[in-house]
């Protein structure tokens, strides 16, 4: 590859690349997310769409996530979509019990 191809190689991959990237895009911000830990088997972490902290307090059981320890600050974040802009509106439902019992406490953001 001479050096004229791979200018417009390197050109078109830094454009490409920043219009995929672009914050305006419509379809960015229409997007919506639901977790899917009912489809997951029990196993010791959130699963690939999450960071925990710690990750080693966090797990699925029983098609649900479950912080596996009564330490402060545990937080948990979804690495794939990010809340932001006006009029963002959010649905989070939490179930403070342990697994099997309790019922269900719904937090409006």
């Amino acid at each position: 590859m001479d050096r004229r191809e791979s200018l417009k190689l390197m050109l078109l991959a830094a454009v490409g690349t920043g219009r995929l990237l672009d914050p305006s895009d419509a379809s960015a911000q229409t997007s919506s997310f639901v977790s899917k830990w009912d489809e997951w088997p029990n196993m010791r972490w959130a699963g690939p769409e999450y960071w925990g902290n710690r990750l080693q307090d966090w797990g699925v059981r029983e098609g649900a996530l479950e912080c596996r320890t009564r330490a402060p600050d545990r937080t948990l974040y979804c690495l794939t979509h990010r809340a932001e802009g006006e009029g963002f509106e959010s649905r989070v439902t939490v179930d403070p019990s342990p697994l099997g019992r309790g019922t269900l406490a719904t937090a409006r953001a």
